[in-house]
């Protein structure tokens, strides 16, 4: 996906109330900029609102936040979602709230993909490392944003049952899947090549045909090159 997206936009600043232990932000904190915005209490940054978002652009929304998350005032999504139906664009809205995106259904522009994360089907691992709604409960409620174009991530992936881990993501149903491996400085607890390589070749047989996989470069130094 990350070569699919030409830009992000993150109108929300304050640390991200999920508070995941390989956050991506992190890796920017060195930026007294990135620190100044994403400390402290979950913030709307007013003058985003001035943003020229362009046109036929695929645009992450909030990619250093969950713009979902229980902290985020309801009038706030709102207003970022209708400022984003004023351009002519899609865009990724990701989250490990999802059971939220439900309530802003009619909101969310024409063209978008709702997404959330699934790094592992292990719930000590969720626990350690990841924010956010138990997986099981991601998966659920993206899997029942009918009429939505529905997304998994897989990233950074961590280790898990591949049969449990397959039957999680099929059972959501989703029209993209994204695998990838961890890029930060965390050593996270990773899976082998042969538990990837399963994994992938159950998604590849049982997720519908139109259905795109896809393997994100930073996968090969788990698998290699395929």
């Amino acid at each position: 996906m990350k070569d699919l997206i030409i830009s992000t936009w993150n109108p929300l600043g304050g640390a991200c109330p999920h508070e995941c232990k390989y956050c991506s932000t992190e890796k920017l904190m060195r930026y007294p900029v990135i620190k100044e915005k994403y400390t402290g209490e979950v913030k709307f940054i007013e003058k985003e609102m001035n943003t020229n978002l362009g046109s036929e652009n695929f645009i992450f929304v909030c990619a250093q936040h969950d713009l979902f998350a229980k902290e985020v005032p309801e009038s706030w999504i709102s207003r970022i979602l209708m400022y984003c139906s004023k351009f002519n664009n899609k865009y990724l809205f990701q989250s490990k709230n999802p059971a939220r995106m439900h309530d802003f259904l009619p909101l969310f522009p024409v063209g978008s993909m709702l997404c959330t994360t699934v790094e592992t089907n292990r719930p000590e691992l969720i626990e350690e490392f990841s924010g956010g709604a138990i997986v099981e409960e991601r998966v659920e409620a993206i899997g029942e944003l009918y009429g939505a174009k529905r997304m998994i991530t897989i990233e950074p992936v961590m280790a898990f049952d591949v049969d449990r881990m397959a039957d999680l993501i099929i059972k959501a149903d989703p029209d993209f899947i994204a695998i990838g491996a961890n890029t930060g400085l965390l050593k996270l607890p990773e899976p082998t090549k042969d538990d990837v390589i399963r994994l992938i070749g159950r998604l590849e047989v049982s997720t519908r045909n139109d259905c795109i996989i896809h393997i994100k470069p930073n996968l090969e130094r788990i698998i290699g090159k395929r």
